[in-house]
């Protein structure tokens, strides 16, 4: 599976998850939604800057938008003013460590 279906797969199961629950529960997660979506259509143009290696390193990752996500929320506040390539690089770093 390439990586693109990878990512589209996980957010396509995140999203209907989400859509399954209460109204209130999609209003109470809605910023995360629109956080992960973000991430996804990042990671998309983050993926042509890769090497193969880092391809074949991040193809067997379990869970490629949570783990941005988290790499963001615990390193991150919602008020930081950095972007999404900023915090993709030290999250790639991470994982290449």
């Amino acid at each position: 599976m390439m990586l693109e279906e990878k990512i589209a797969n996980e957010f396509q199961r995140y999203f209907l998850s989400m859509m399954a629950t209460s109204k209130e529960n999609i209003f109470a997660h809605s910023d995360e939604i629109e956080v992960r979506k973000q991430i996804k259509n990042e990671l998309y143009e983050f993926i042509g800057t890769l090497t193969e290696e880092q391809k074949e390193i991040l193809s067997v990752q379990s869970s490629l938008i949570e783990s941005v996500y988290r790499y963001r929320s615990d390193f991150y506040s919602a008020d930081d003013d950095i972007s999404c390539q900023d915090f993709l690089n030290g999250w790639m770093k991470s994982v290449m460590s």
